[in-house]
């Protein structure tokens, strides 16, 4: 949990320097509008996650390079403005900081994702298409979680019989433990083959609390922190 915690801590930090207080530096004004899919944490390293341990949960063996075998520094340079827009004028990443591991061995890669949209599927939120940065309608795409939209937001979606439900930060999701993709996974559900298997995961409110969901509660804690319906059995 400790992890979580410092990044939401170092969320906090991003979004009172954004000019949009974004609380996360998913890609919403890039070439292919994909903030729901974008798994990229270099918005936090260096300046607001310093120890890139951090990045990789305990619980499994993965890592973040940042040099070769020669001990050479692996940063890349990047030009897109708004890609730099979103890092904060920063020019280097680390690719490694860009996606998830493959699994929870031995191999390269972030443990967690970042969901740094609401409403990226199902009903889609006419209240917010307006006035706020929003991307969409497609399965990568919705409303990107500024500290405008999660202080007061307000359910589309039925499930669990929340349309209307005045949702905030203590019941948002903002980063999650990674699920891999293997034969009999559910995405976006706890399975066997998970960080801490299938008994549930470590969830980051925007409010910077961590909380360790349970299976049975999964699914609406989904459908509760993102307003989009849930992945896991129905």
């Amino acid at each position: 949990m400790n992890n979580q915690k410092q990044m939401g801590i170092g969320s906090q930090s991003y979004a009172n320097e954004d000019q949009r207080g974004a609380l996360s530096g998913v890609d919403w004004n890039g070439p292919n509008f994909n903030a729901a899919c974008d798994d990229d944490m270099n918005w936090l390293f260096p300046a607001f996650l310093p120890n890139l341990k951090s990045v990789t949960c305990p619980d499994t063996q993965n890592f973040v390079r940042t040099r070769d075998r020669r001990g050479r520094d692996l940063a890349v340079r990047i030009n897109d403005r708004r890609y730099i827009e979103r890092l904060h004028g920063q020019t280097e990443i680390y690719t490694d900081l860009q996606r998830f591991a493959a699994d929870k061995g031995t191999k390269p890669g972030i443990s967690y994702e970042i969901f740094g949209c609401m409403n990226w599927n199902g009903i889609p939120n006419r209240r917010y298409t307006k006035g706020f940065p929003y991307v969409g309608p497609s399965s990568c795409q919705g409303i990107l979680k500024t500290e405008s939209v999660v202080s007061r937001y307000i359910h589309a979606n039925t499930e669990f019989g929340l349309k209307g439900h005045l949702t905030g930060p203590s019941e948002i999701w903002l980063i999650k433990e990674a699920d891999y993709s293997y034969p009999g996974a559910m995405n976006n559900y706890p399975d066997e083959g998970d960080n801490h298997g299938a008994e549930g995961e470590n969830i980051l409110f925007v409010d910077a609390h961590v909380e360790f969901v349970k299976r049975q509660n999964y699914n609406y804690s989904l459908a509760l922190g993102n307003d989009a319906l849930h992945y896991g059995p129905r």
